[in-house]
């Protein structure tokens, strides 16, 4: 039996963003800083935080992963609070960014106005209100 599908709704769009940006991106930049940037002749830059990073005591190395969930959690947010429309991008008159998703069985629109994405994102993560790291 084909149980036809729902568009993605705005809470599976969130969660798919927060697995594979704001979860991604902290893996990578962990991954690099602690065990070196990936492949065969990394460029300078990276390298030298690494060897930066391996400096570090280990609370420093947690407080500067701290900062970069940080920063991976502003950006994201940022980048919603546009698709929602309570940031700015253009001159006024403001566009109306409307965001949608298109399967077989349809199409949802996926930044409604009652449901603000950057407010679903921080239901899930957000680390300006966690406790402070030990």
């Amino acid at each position: 039996m084909n149980i036809p599908r729902p568009p993605t709704a705005p809470e599976q769009f969130v969660a798919a963003l927060k697995s594979e940006v704001f979860d991604s991106a902290l893996a990578d930049v962990t991954t690099s800083l602690r065990a070196g940037p990936p492949g065969r002749n990394p460029g300078d830059r990276a390298v030298a935080l690494h060897a930066w990073f391996d400096g570090l005591d280990m609370r420093s190395q947690r407080m500067v992963l701290e900062v970069a969930r940080d920063a991976a959690h502003a950006t994201l947010f940022g980048v919603l609070c546009v698709l929602d429309g309570v940031r700015d991008i253009d001159d006024p008159p403001h566009s109306e960014l409307i965001l949608t998703a298109v399967n077989a069985d349809g199409i949802r629109r996926l930044n409604p106005m009652e449901e603000a994405l950057h407010d679903l994102l921080n239901a899930t993560v957000h680390p300006p209100s966690e406790p402070a790291p030990k």
